[in-house]
């Protein structure tokens, strides 16, 4: 597609608006702040509130097999700095026969903003493009120019940063020709589980995911993407049950991978061996002499 037909194409599906909060098109978009005082610590939460039209959904970082993660240009006043987006646990969002990760009719999603002075927190502004879709998907924008002191307080912020992972599950991950292997422990039983994986381009996100109890831990098996793919380490979030757990590991090759291959190359070097003991009937006999 030419420069001149996507630039016309962003003009009639794209969604401009200004203001907090500001319609979109298919969402109502605003700023908001976590209503509690952090200012000890020099730091705060606001966020970005997005309230869509029922059944349509934006993305997580990784989308999965389709989609696009919000993205926001800030504009703050010196010496004050904001990290972010801190994202909240996905939910499944299947459109057979791809699998996507989002959020559906709402979503907060928080940023932590830092400062050395509180009379620094002038003013805020923050240029949002994201993707929306219900059977279509359309590009909006919001524009939102304000001050920290005008921005209202979410009666649900407190729920979307409980639903942001800051606990680490220790794993370990492996890998065969087919599989990411994911082991750990877990004390309770295991009503469902997912694996949300930070690269988009990592797994089979329509795939199943098997969960295999063994003798000592749990060992949750993922479908890549495609066979052969070569994984030196691993990073996301696994949802157990309701609780949602940040992992990282190295990954290794499998176990049983490694025994398939020492037995394969025990029969190869075997079958090579017996070739050349074949092509060299002399050996022996010239030896023992």
């Amino acid at each position: 597609m030419s420069a001149f037909k996507y630039f016309i194409s962003l003009l009639i599906f794209s969604s401009f608006s200004y203001g907090n909060p500001v319609e979109t098109g298919h969402a109502s978009v605003s700023l908001v702040k976590f209503d509690t005082n952090l200012s000890a610590k020099n730091e705060l939460f606001i966020g970005i509130k997005m309230d869509m039209q029922k059944n349509w959904h934006t993305y997580w970082k990784n989308p999965g097999d389709s989609g696009g993660p919000i993205k926001v240009i800030w504009n703050l006043p010196e010496n004050v700095t904001i990290e972010g987006p801190l994202w909240p646990t996905p939910e499944l969002l299947p459109y057979p026969p791809l699998m996507t990760y989002g959020y559906k009719d709402f979503v907060i999603f928080p940023y932590k903003v830092s400062y050395t002075d509180i009379d620094n927190l002038s003013f805020v502004g923050a240029d949002i493009d994201f993707l929306i879709c219900d059977d279509v998907c359309v590009p909006e924008k919001a524009n939102i120019n304000t001050s920290f002191n005008d921005l209202q307080p979410s009666e649900r912020f407190q729920e979307w940063l409980l639903q942001v992972p800051d606990i680490t599950l220790p794993i370990l991950g492996s890998q065969t020709n087919e599989f990411l292997e994911i082991r750990f422990s877990y004390n309770d039983q295991i009503r469902n589980i997912y694996f949300f994986p930070d690269n988009q381009n990592l797994i089979l996100h329509s795939g199943k995911q098997i969960l295999i109890k063994e003798e000592n831990n749990w060992l949750l098996k993922i479908p890549l993407q495609s066979e052969g793919l070569k994984i030196s380490s691993t990073e996301g979030l696994i949802k157990i049950n309701d609780e949602s757990y940040l992992i990282k590991s190295d990954v290794t090759k499998s176990s049983e991978e490694e025994l398939s291959m020492s037995i394969l190359q025990a029969i190869i070097f075997a079958f090579i061996g017996g070739v050349i003991l074949n092509l060299m009937p002399c050996v022996f006999p010239i030896i023992s002499l």
